[in-house]
């Protein structure tokens, strides 16, 4: 039998969670557009959570790995 219902993994309900990210991006014009800056900031509201997909979830016997809490990135693109 087929579970229609998103929130549910057999007869469990899941707890619902919203995570949110931002981001900026900065292209000096000075190098034009060959380097673009990035600044990321992953799960601000530093909510402890498990993707929906992380293996184990399904089963009661096994405990989910939990995703990392409030992550900041930099990263640099070169075009050439």
């Amino acid at each position: 039998m087929a579970n229609d219902d998103p929130e549910k993994i057999g007869n469990q309900k899941l707890d619902t969670y919203f995570v949110a990210n931002l981001y900026g991006e900065w292209t000096p014009e000075a190098l034009s557009n060959a380097v673009t800056l990035r600044v990321d900031v992953l799960n601000i509201l530093d909510r402890d959570y498990f993707s929906r997909t992380t293996p184990g979830y399904d089963s009661s016997a096994i405990e989910p790995y939990h995703e990392p809490g409030r992550t900041f990135l930099v990263s640099a693109k070169v075009d050439f």
